[in-house]
């Protein structure tokens, strides 16, 4: 039975690394990282993957990380762009008032 259940962890292993392959083939090295840390692979299997080793995998995700976190701060808040155009019509209304 055991042999069986290792046959079958084998099998899975081999069917995962194929569908990885072919979804990240026409990616770039970081890319690949991206989509295959997304899809819940750890930096070691990602290295073995991708045949570089777990510490570039670990940095690359670090730098987008690292990306992803500036992008973030540069683009506005969606409550706060919501709250600043809902002040600009209240101020609109109440000089269109005042004449």
């Amino acid at each position: 039975m055991i042999e069986k259940e290792d046959q079958i962890s084998s099998q899975l292993d081999k069917l995962i690394r194929l569908v990885s392959m072919i979804a990240t083939k026409d990616m770039s090295q970081k890319q690949q990282v991206a989509q295959l840390s997304k899809a819940g692979l750890q930096p070691k299997d990602i290295a073995d993957l991708i045949g570089t080793t777990p510490h570039t995998v670990s940095v690359t995700l670090s730098d987008i990380k690292k990306q992803s976190s500036s992008k973030v701060k540069k683009t506005p808040n969606t409550v706060s762009v919501a709250l600043t155009m809902a002040r600009k019509q209240t101020a609109i209304r109440e000089k269109a008032g005042e004449k």
